[in-house]
């Protein structure tokens, strides 16, 4: 029999509690008793505790100690960029599920402690793609197709999931907000990528900043100038406290300075439309829609 803090193991033959003791399971501390009434110190018993028992058991505790002393792998953190913004951490797990998801691919910057900067995932780790025709990747193969589309601010080009086509974004570089245009051409020959430029739909809507700020000069209080921008709800606010003042002007005073506060309404925007660069009228009056000055 076995005790030790009061537990007992047993009963064991002689040769089961030998290798226990080879082992290191049973030491000098544990207590040894051949009918389970009387004890003694298991170095007492001869034959267990022999010059070469004694140095296996050493042994194996210090093994022991040195596991239980180790410390853990540490996890790796990863974090990537994408959605306009640093996403993390997470373990390799995590990345790999982004990368199956697709969002992460070849060219998404990935980052973890210990490098000196951000680098795309397929020069950290191109075991994470793989050849075309290799068949081995633990990942999904090709990602999932980007829009290729330029910041109308800063014409820095970004790629953006075509989930997002239609929503206004954010430019990951300047900060400035802009409306993605819905793909109408692709390029590209191992995947498929939305070829588009914001500044084309800048240039578009840009083209009314001259009308707009002469209709608002001459004819502000009519609220044409709001109509040609498609700001129709304060246009027909404009157009409806001008004519009330118009009508009733020649009898009640307030109507009349109404009247007149349009104009010079008007005349304030279409100056500002005509002083605002392309890309400023484009975020203002398309994208924010806003709707006075």
């Amino acid at each position: 029999y076995v005790r030790f803090k009061g537990r007992v193991l047993g009963p064991l033959t002689r040769e089961k509690t030998l290798e226990l003791t080879k082992r290191g399971q049973i030491t000098k501390q544990h207590e040894l008793s051949p009918d389970g009434v009387t004890w003694k110190q298991a170095n007492e018993f001869p034959g267990f505790f022999t010059n070469e028992h004694a140095v296996a058991n050493q042994s194996a505790v210090r093994q022991k100690r040195k596991e239980l002393a180790a410390p853990e792998k540490p996890t790796e953190e990863w974090h990537a960029h994408f959605n306009n913004s640093n996403q993390g951490p997470v373990d390799l797990q995590g990345m790999k599920n982004w990368i199956a998801l697709g969002m992460v691919n070849k060219e998404t910057i990935i980052w973890r402690p210990g490098m000196s900067e951000w680098q795309s995932a397929e020069l950290i780790h191109p075991d994470w793609f793989g050849a075309s025709n290799a068949g081995k990747s633990i990942m999904q193969e090709s990602p999932t197709p980007k829009m290729n589309v330029s910041c109308p601010h800063c014409q820095v080009r970004l790629l953006v999931h075509p989930s997002q086509a239609g929503s206004v974004v954010p430019c990951s570089k300047c900060g400035g907000r802009f409306q993605l245009p819905i793909p109408t051409a692709h390029s590209g020959t191992d995947q498929m990528h939305a070829a588009y430029s914001a500044s084309t739909e800048v240039k578009s809507f840009a083209s009314k900043k001259i009308a707009a700020g002469i209709c608002g000069i001459l004819l502000g209080g009519l609220g044409v100038h709001k109509f040609i921008l498609g700001l129709n709800t304060s246009g027909m606010i404009m157009l409806v406290v001008w004519l009330g003042g118009i009508v009733t002007g020649t009898c009640i005073i307030v109507p009349l300075f109404a009247s007149i506060a349009m104009n010079i309404i008007g005349l304030v925007e279409g100056i500002i439309y005509l002083t605002k660069s392309d890309e400023d009228f484009y975020q203002t009056y398309a994208i924010q829609k806003k709707e006075w000055f």
